[in-house]
């Protein structure tokens, strides 16, 4: 702490001789300590809830903000998902049209059918159609 601690002489002898000062360490034994105290410990009890509403809140918004993150990334994700699936299927619709079933057999036909549209709907449209 203090390697080394000086004492002014004339404050020292400021505190015996002047009238008003010796009368204040005197009549108050040691009030103004007791006040200082107290005024350091109210301002400790503040700084302590200061920091511990700044602290819960610092969470809270790191909280919200991972959430906002992981739920802006699942969307994306979700998104990005559906939208390649449309694409695929838009693609797999393009390729069945552009097959020549004209020119294969029935049986041919069937069984593209049953691939993309599946065995149970294929068996449906047949019997109704």
């Amino acid at each position: 702490m203090y390697t080394e601690v000086r004492v002014d002489s004339e404050r020292q002898a400021l505190l015996t001789s002047d009238a008003d000062v010796r009368f204040i360490l005197d009549a108050f034994g040691g009030d103004v300590f007791n006040g200082l105290g107290a005024i350091l410990d109210v301002f400790h009890e503040e700084t302590d809830n200061v920091l511990t509403q700044t602290h819960l809140e610092i969470r809270l918004l790191t909280f919200a903000y991972i959430a906002m993150l992981t739920f802006g990334l699942y969307w994306y994700l979700f998104r990005r998902t559906l939208f390649d699936n449309l694409k695929h299927a838009k693609k797999t619709k393009e390729f069945v049209h552009a097959l020549p079933a004209h020119t294969m057999h029935g049986d041919d036909v069937q069984s593209i059918i049953a691939f993309f549209v599946g065995v149970d709907k294929a068996q449906e449209d047949t019997t109704v159609g």
